[in-house]
C-alpha cells in the first residue's frame, strides 16, 4: 500500500514538473492545437482528401486546446487541475491522435512521418524522460486500444515492415531527439546558473556597500577622534571625552560588521533556499525600528545625516525575523538622492530637507 502511495505521489510530481518547465510550451500546446486541427481538417477534406478524417476528433481536439489558452479564465477550484489537463491534452493531442491516425491510414507513409515529427515534438515539450514516456504510453497505449474496438482490421502491421523499417526510424528518431533535448537542456541550465551568479554577486556587492560605507565613515571619524602624533608630543594624552567617543565609533564599526554578516548569511539562506524560521520572529516598534536604522546608515558626515529627520504620527508593533527586516527603500533612496528622499514606514516616515531647511 505504501508503494502505490508512494507511485502515486511520484506521478504526481512528474505531472506537476512537466507543467512548470515552461508556461509558453503551455501556450504553444494551446496555440497550435487551436490552429492545426480545423486547419488541417479543412486541408485533407477539401484540398487532399484523405481517408479516415474524424471532424469529431478534430472537434475535440480543438475544444481541448482553447481552453488551455482560456486558462487566464478558469475559476480558482479548477485551476489546481491545469497541470493534469496539459499532460492528458497532450497525450491526446499528439501520442493518441496521430498513432491511431496511423493505423487508421493502414501506416501509410504520410502518417509514418507524421507519427516520427510528433515524437520529436513531444519530444520538445517535456525534456523530462519519465514524463515522456508516460506521455507516450498513455497517448499510443489508448490509440491501440480504440483502434482494436472500432477499426480492429486495420491493426495488423506487416512483421518484417515493422522490424526492418518502423523500428530501427522510430528507435533513431527517439534516442537521437532525447540526446540533443537533453543536452540543449543542459546548456540552458548552465546558462541560467551563470544569469543567477551574475544577479547574486550584483546582489551581495550591492548590499555590502552600505555595511562597508559606514565602516568606512567609523574610522574616518576615528581617526578624526585620535590626537595628533607630532615630534614634540610623540604620546599625546587622551583625553575622556575622546576616548568616549573611540568606543561609541569603534561600537558601530563593529555594528557595522555584523550587520554585514548577516547579509552574507541571509544571501546564502536565499541560495539555499532555507525556509524563515518563526522562532526568529519579534515584537518591534515601527518608530523604534525606523530610528535605529537610520542611526545604522552610514551617512557620509554630520551634515549629511542632519537632512533627515523621523517624524512618527503614530506608532505599531509588529513582528518580524528583525535580522531579515528589510531598510532598502531608506537605504536606495538615500543612495540615489542623499539631500532630497522620503522613506515610510506605516505612519512613522522619515524624510530628507535641503539645505534651506524646506522638506521633500
Amino acid at each position: 500500500m505504501r508503494a502505490i502511495s508512494g507511485s502515486i505521489r511520484y506521478l504526481n510530481r512528474v505531472v506537476y514538473d512537466s507543467a512548470k518547465v515552461s508556461d509558453y510550451s503551455v501556450l504553444a500546446v494551446g496555440v497550435i492545437g487551436t490552429i492545426g486541427h480545423p486547419l488541417y481538417w479543412l486541408w485533407w477534406t477539401y484540398i487532399d482528401p484523405q481517408p479516415n478524417e474524424s471532424l469529431q476528433m478534430r472537434a475535440f481536439g480543438t475544444a481541448a486546446c482553447a481552453l488551455l489558452l482560456l486558462r487566464g479564465f478558469w475559476p480558482a477550484s479548477a485551476v489546481r487541475f491545469l497541470p493534469w489537463y496539459y499532460f492528458v491534452t497532450v497525450a491526446y493531442t499528439l501520442p493518441f491522435f496521430f498513432t491511431y491516425y496511423l493505423i487508421a491510414g493502414h501506416y501509410s507513409m504520410l502518417w509514418s512521418m507524421a507519427e516520427l515529427g510528433m515524437v520529436f515534438f513531444l519530444i520538445a515539450i517535456f525534456p523530462s524522460f519519465v514524463a515522456l514516456a508516460l506521455n507516450l504510453i498513455l497517448g499510443i497505449g489508448l490509440a491501440v486500444l480504440c483502434a482494436r474496438i472500432v477499426i480492429p482490421q486495420s491493426l495488423h502491421v506487416d512483421g518484417q515492415l515493422f522490424l526492418y523499417t518502423y523500428l530501427p526510424v522510430f528507435t533513431f528518431g527517439i534516442f537521437a531527439g532525447l540526446t540533443f533535448s537533453y543536452s540543449n537542456l543542459k546548456g540552458i541550465v548552465a546558462q541560467a546558473k551563470n544569469v543567477a551568479f551574475r544577479a547574486l554577486a550584483g546582489s551581495i556587492a550591492h548590499e555590502m556597500r552600505n555595511p562597508l560605507s559606514q565602516l568606512r565613515h567609523v574610522l574616518d571619524r576615528m581617526e578624526e577622534a585620535l590626537p595628533a602624533v607630532t615630534d614634540a608630543n610623540p604620546s599625546p594624552a587622551l583625553s575622556h571625552d575622546r576616548a568616549a567617543l573611540l568606543y561609541r565609533h569603534l561600537a558601530h564599526g563593529q555594528l557595522s560588521i555584523d550587520r554585514g554578516l548577516r547579509i552574507i548569511a541571509m544571501t546564502l539562506d536565499e541560495v539555499s533556499a532555507k525556509p524563515i524560521r518563526s522562532d526568529h520572529f519579534t515584537y518591534l516598534s515601527a518608530a523604534a525600528t525606523t530610528r535605529k536604522a537610520l542611526d545604522e546608515y552610514g551617512f557620509g558626515d554630520q551634515k549629511e545625516r542632519a537632512k533627515v529627520r523621523l517624524a512618527v504620527l503614530e506608532d505599531f508593533i509588529f513582528k518580524v525575523d528583525e535580522n531579515r527586516l528589510s531598510v532598502h527603500a531608506i537605504q536606495s533612496d538615500q543612495e540615489r538622492t542623499p539631500s532630497h528622499c522620503h522613506a515610510s514606514f506605516g505612519d512613522a516616515y522619515a524624510y530628507s530637507r535641503p539645505a534651506n531647511g524646506a522638506g521633500s
